[in-house]
């Protein structure tokens, strides 16, 4: 009806609300919690025990599956199940269980309540032309859901896509440069964290790559800062093309850009490291007016030496000392901190 689609807009409403206005760290538990709660409220509408959402989130499945009624453990442990099912036959996807974070809320378990749901419902979560995801409910009853409750899930399913592209679109601003598209230094800072913990877990190298891009500052005096604009973009996509798939890029400030190297070699990164300057020397900036001719300065570390680096941050500051080296010795050149 007009009254349960309205208030499933204002749930929802307050959920983008509540997501914008929370920093990131903290989003997941608040969305996790709004979620939820509109689970409830769907639940009750369409006299459900249990709503569950699957969702591709931060380079995860994700799993929420929220009670509004005592529950067998066996009961959701189906659904998970049902769930992930459904969602690879729809998305053409191999998800297996294991894969998927699951997170469970609401009442507590009862072990002398029914293991068996009698009937589930299951809509697509659709972001752009794929499936993300999946809403759905499930219940003890047997009774097949009307084609006005199955019409209102369906409205449900359209609000939460619409949702999760409005907090993608929010995440893209957050995180990228708006000049460049690159990571900015906030999502920098993440990945790196990420990196090195990886690193850590499983005792592989990592690098990072700082890089300065030569006399920013004299092309911004001389031709404007549009022309220097202009020029970090081209410069943006040459430290991109130079780069693997794998490692991460981004524009730490100013003229200054970092690339974070997961699993690489010290060899490897020095070669990365002459790549982007040779072909920075080689491009024409600015080709179809100005064609200037531009240099960068590149500094390494790595995990790989003698005494590694305590953190992460700290590997970042080697990374920066090479970069001064590499500028005190001349710039157009590449330094490596060997400590």
């Amino acid at each position: 009806s007009a009254v349960e689609d309205d208030a499933l807009r204002r749930r929802l409403a307050h959920m983008r609300m509540m997501t914008r206005l929370t920093h990131h760290h903290a989003e997941t538990e608040v969305l996790i919690d709004e979620l939820s709660k509109f689970g409830l409220l769907l639940s009750e509408m369409l006299s459900s025990e249990l709503f569950g959402i699957l969702m591709y989130r931060d380079d995860e499945h994700n799993l929420l599956l929220t009670a509004r009624s005592p529950l067998n453990a066996d009961f959701a442990s189906q659904i998970s199940k049902e769930m992930v099912t459904r969602f690879n036959s729809l998305a053409g996807q191999s998800v297996t269980v294991s894969d998927v974070h699951v997170k469970c809320l609401g009442v507590q378990a009862k072990a002398d309540s029914s293991a068996a749901p009698g009937k589930i419902i299951s809509v697509p979560l659709i972001m752009g032309s794929e499936i993300s995801g999946l809403l759905t409910l499930a219940t003890i009853d047997t009774a097949p859901y009307s084609p006005a409750e199955i019409s209102l899930l369906y409205h449900a399913a359209n609000h939460v896509s619409a949702l999760f592209i409005t907090l993608q679109e929010i995440h893209a601003l957050a995180s990228h440069d708006a000049l460049t598209g690159l990571f900015n230094r906030l999502r920098m800072n993440e990945e790196l964290t990420r990196a090195w913990e990886t690193s850590r877990r499983y005792e592989a190298p990592m690098g990072i790559i700082m890089i300065d891009l030569d006399h920013l500052k004299h092309t911004n005096d001389t031709y404007g800062h549009a022309v220097g604009d202009d020029v970090l973009c081209e410069f943006a996509d040459i430290i991109s093309g130079a780069a693997r798939t794998s490692d991460i890029v981004s524009r730490y400030g100013g003229d200054e850009f970092v690339i974070i190297l997961p699993r690489v070699k010290p060899q490897s990164a020095r070669v990365l490291a002459q790549r982007i300057i040779k072909r920075t020397r080689a491009h024409t900036f600015c080709k179809d007016g100005l064609k200037l001719s531009l240099t960068a300065t590149l500094g390494i570390a790595t995990t790989a030496c003698e005494s590694p680096a305590e953190n992460a941050e700290a590997l970042l500051r080697r990374a920066d000392e090479a970069l001064y080296m590499a500028k005190r010795a001349g710039r157009d050149q590449v330094k490596v901190w060997e400590g």
